[in-house]
Parts: C-alpha cells; sequence; structure tokens
C-alpha cells in the first residue's frame, strides 16, 4: 500500500470522526433544551411573511373585500386573532363607522366584526336572495358571467357549505310560504326573517289571530225569494187648465182684477234662427218646424195676448161693475 492510498484512508476516518461527533453535540443539546423547557424541543417558528393590505375604497364591493381580506390572512398564516385588528385601520365610510360602534371586548372578534359590518350595510342572505329572484341580464355581458353571478347570489343565500340539504329546503319553503301570504302578513313575517319554517308559521298566525274579525255578510237571497220592494205611490198629477189657475169671484160680484206678473220675452224673440248659409248648404238642412206663438198672458202655446180667453174678461170692466153700480141701473151704460 503505498502513501497516497493511506492518506486517503485517514482523511476518511478522520472526517466521519468528525461527523460523529457533530451528531452527539446535537443530541446533548437537545438533551439540554428538554431538560430546562419541561418538554420535547422544537424548531424555531419561522417569521410570518409581511403583506401589505390595501385600503378599501369607495367603488369596493363590502363583502368582496372582507373575503379577499380572509383569503390573504389565511395565506400568510396570521393567528385569527389578528385578524380583527389588521382589519380596523382599513375600513372605510359604513364599514368604518360600524367598527367603531363596537365595544373593545367585540372589536377583537373578527367573527363579530365581520357581522356588525354586514349589518350595517344590510348585506344578508335575505339581501341575496331578492338580488337573485330579481337579476336582470346587464346588455352586453356574457352569459357564463351571467351565470357566475346568479351561482354566487343563490350560494351566498342558502350557504349550502354550512347548511345542510335540510335546511335548505326549509329556506326555500319559508320563502314559497311567505309569498303566498296576505300583504300585511307577508309584510310582517318578513320583518321579523325567520330561520325555520315554525317560525315563520308562529309569526304569521300569531298576527292573523290578533286582526279583528271581520262581519259575517249573509250571502244573497235567490231572486225568486227576494222580497219586493214597496213601490212608491206616484205624485198627484196635476192637470193645469186652459186659462191657467182657477179664479177666485170677488165677494161683490165679478171677477178681481188681474194681479200684475212678470210679462215673458216674446216667443218671437225667445226663437234662435240660424245664421244665413248659401243656397247649397241650405237645401241640404232639415226643414224649419211651423211657428208656433206662446201667450205671454196665460203662458198657453197657439193663440197670441190679444186672443187670449183670460184677457176677455178685462180688469178695467171688473173694476166699473165694481165701482158703478148706479150708473148700470140707469142704463149709461
Amino acid at each position: 500500500m503505498d502513501a497516497a492510498a493511506l492518506g486517503a484512508i485517514l482523511e476518511a476516518q478522520e472526517r466521519r470522526h468528525q461527523e460523529g461527533m457533530a451528531t452527539m453535540m446535537e443530541q446533548m443539546h437537545a438533551m439540554f433544551l428538554e431538560a430546562n423547557r419541561g418538554g420535547p424541543a422544537t424548531e424555531p417558528t419561522p417569521p410570518l411573511p409581511k403583506i401589505r393590505m390595501v385600503k378599501m375604497s369607495l367603488e369596493d364591493d363590502p363583502e368582496a373585500y372582507l373575503v379577499a381580506f380572509e383569503r390573504q390572512a389565511t395565506a400568510a398564516q396570521w393567528p385569527r386573532d389578528w385578524w380583527a385588528t389588521q382589519l380596523g385601520p382599513n375600513l372605510i365610510g359604513e364599514a368604518q363607522a360600524a367598527y367603531q360602534a363596537l365595544t373593545n371586548e367585540d372589536a377583537l372578534n373578527y367573527d363579530r366584526v365581520r357581522q356588525a359590518i354586514l349589518q350595517r350595510l344590510d348585506i344578508t342572505e335575505e339581501t341575496h336572495r331578492c338580488r337573485f329572484r330579481e337579476y336582470q341580464r346587464p346588455p352586453g355581458l356574457r352569459p357564463r358571467v351571467v351565470a357566475q353571478q346568479l351561482v354566487d347570489h343563490v350560494t351566498r343565500w342558502l350557504c349550502p357549505g354550512t347548511n345542510s340539504a335540510e335546511q335548505v329546503t326549509e329556506l326555500i319553503a319559508i320563502e314559497q310560504f311567505v309569498k303566498v301570504l296576505g300583504p300585511d302578513t307577508r309584510n310582517w313575517v318578513s320583518r321579523h326573517r325567520p330561520t325555520t319554517l315554525e317560525a315563520a308559521v308562529r309569526l304569521a298566525e300569531g298576527f292573523e289571530d290578533a286582526l279583528p274579525a271581520a262581519p259575517v255578510v249573509a250571502p244573497p237571497a235567490p231572486a225568486s225569494n227576494r222580497p219586493r220592494a214597496a213601490t212608491p205611490p206616484p205624485p198627484p198629477r196635476v192637470t193645469p187648465t186652459a186659462h191657467g189657475p182657477a179664479l177666485q169671484r170677488h165677494p161683490m160680484g165679478g171677477l178681481p182684477p188681474t194681479q200684475w206678473r212678470a210679462r215673458a220675452t216674446p216667443s218671437g224673440v225667445r226663437a234662435e234662427y240660424p245664421s244665413p248659409l248659401p243656397n247649397r248648404q241650405r237645401d241640404t238642412q232639415a226643414p224649419w218646424a211651423p211657428f208656433r206663438p206662446t201667450c205671454y198672458r196665460c203662458q198657453e202655446v197657439g193663440h197670441l195676448a190679444r186672443n187670449c180667453p183670460a184677457a176677455m174678461e178685462c180688469g178695467v170692466t171688473s173694476h166699473y161693475v165694481l165701482t158703478a153700480p148706479e150708473e148700470q141701473e140707469d142704463g149709461r151704460l
């Protein structure tokens, strides 16, 4: 064996000796740490990665921002106790007001902070249910995006990852039950947002039982059995005389003088004559009705005042008969 081969063997032995010494020192160090801490030695925890949080803006969807924050905190391996303190300084607007209104104890709990923000912004399962039912396709939006938005709304409404199949079925049954109720009962039940069908039924029954009972209206009787209404007697028919109302005789004989009354406008003035028309248009008009005069004394149609029968007994003659009976006896008249 030459000197080169002997040197290589000695060098390999020395290397194995050093490795053995290093392994022994590590084992002794681990035993020392275990004895001082009272438990098994653990490797040092590596430092958490530094991630810069993006502050919320007015254009951000609050619910989408919270989902992004949760995914970022999970990727950074932050303890859940840190989440609320890391989220608070990055909120703005109504979300920040909801965080500020919490107590110091609730502000350290991320689940309570998230619930307060969503309630302040009125983002609940009912909100996603309404959005799912009232969804309209925006113009120019691709069908795949429309389907994704619908799935997102129905998932946040029914929460299939949290609720079981029976709970999902009950949520759909509650929606249909509330839909078939009356307007007032529907508003009352929807305002309380029941989570079970039994709670919705109790709310509906309690509201309807509190309403005043409606009066019972009897159905109308058949036409053959209905009592006939009494027909009122016809009003007395007054037949005017040819000379108007009956004239009373004067106690001294003869007729009293005719009382003054307002004179009516002559019939010729009361008539409305059409405007003159051309010959062609005049021929197409209906023929004129015959003119019938009206007496302004007795208001009868067919004679004038000078031919009125009531005027035959003149008031002057009656006055003369009453004031000069002596002249009648002498034969002067």
